[in-house]
């Protein structure tokens, strides 16, 4: 019987459901009697093994159901590093044609501009009365620039 009343109070003492005078006396009792220590012990590591083999035995159960929800074939894939290297790689070579497209369109722009340049300021014969020295220069103007050319060069052949 005694057993009994023990093994209550032994409950009400883990659950924490003893009142402070209850709870004092029980500790004394605890102190005194290493009998009551040992089962206290017992019963405490009986509890936490009970609350685990429940805790295991839930997740058991839940457990199909989120490996079930887990598998999705639509989910995204995670992309490796050396996707991601190809990828940086690919960007890097795009950034580099599109500076050289750039850095030729420029030169040929500057070439259309200089082209438009000259045939805008190319004197107006009438008006000055030389037409016939001006065609003259104009007809020797490539004559000329291939000489200047050839000559910069050091061909005099």
């Amino acid at each position: 019987m005694a057993f009994d009343f023990d093994q209550r109070d032994i409950e009400a003492y883990v659950k924490n459901q003893m009142l402070k005078s209850e709870r004092e006396d029980f500790e004394q009792r605890l102190q005194q009697e290493p009998e009551l220590r040992k089962r206290l012990d017992t019963y405490q590591r009986l509890h936490r093994g009970l609350e685990e083999l429940s805790l295991e035995y839930q997740v058991q159960q839940i457990s199909p159901t989120v490996e079930k929800e887990g598998n999705h074939e639509d989910a995204t894939p995670v992309r490796s590093l050396k996707s991601m290297k190809r990828y940086a790689w690919l960007v890097a070579s795009l950034v580099v044609l599109l500076g050289i497209g750039y850095v030729m369109l420029m030169q040929v722009r500057a070439y259309r501009q200089d082209q438009v340049f000259e045939a805008y300021y190319q004197p107006e014969a009438e008006s000055v009365g030389m037409t016939k020295v001006f065609s003259v220069v104009i007809y020797l103007r490539p004559f000329v620039s291939r000489i200047t050319t050839a000559y910069s060069n050091k061909r005099y052949v």
